[in-house]
């Protein structure tokens, strides 16, 4: 059964396992301040995967990064973390999520076919973080896909 755990100051190493983007002393301010909003993916004991969000505005969440171990991955995890994510947000009285993904990356397709459809992007074509057009989706909670 999967499950979502709020993750600890003690496990930035597990987490930097996944998510090599988040820098190691920005990890750790969140897991400090925000650790509910970096959440392992839990299969027993086995940690199957990252959930990482934030907001976006400070008010709308916004899924940062979700990943699940390559050896697990077409099992369902990624899917079932996103849904009990969904349902947190809904249950905490958010009626909408965002997430983006790289218009190189093949994720897109997954968003897509869990209900998200996309609301626009954002370039950054140079700097520290330049990289290729990043796709946003955006999300209804609570609502089935074909109504958004």
């Amino acid at each position: 059964m999967v499950t979502l755990q709020i993750s600890e100051p003690c496990d930035a190493e597990t987490i930097k396992e996944f998510d090599s983007y988040i820098p190691a002393e920005r990890l750790r301010e969140k897991l400090e301040r925000s650790p509910e909003e970096v959440l392992l993916i839990k299969d027993g004991d086995c940690t199957a995967g990252v959930l990482r969000w934030g907001y976006l505005w400070d008010y709308i969440p916004y899924l940062y990064f979700l990943h699940v171990r390559p050896e697990l991955r077409g099992r369902g995890y990624a899917a079932e973390a996103l849904r009990l994510w969904e349902e947190k947000m809904a249950a905490a009285g958010f009626d909408t999520a965002l997430c983006s993904i790289p218009t190189d990356d093949a994720a897109q397709h997954f968003y897509r076919k869990m209900g998200y459809r996309e609301t626009g992007a954002l370039s950054i074509p140079f700097g520290a973080f330049a990289q290729s057009m990043e796709i946003l989706f955006i999300k209804r909670l609570g609502a089935e896909p074909a109504n958004d």
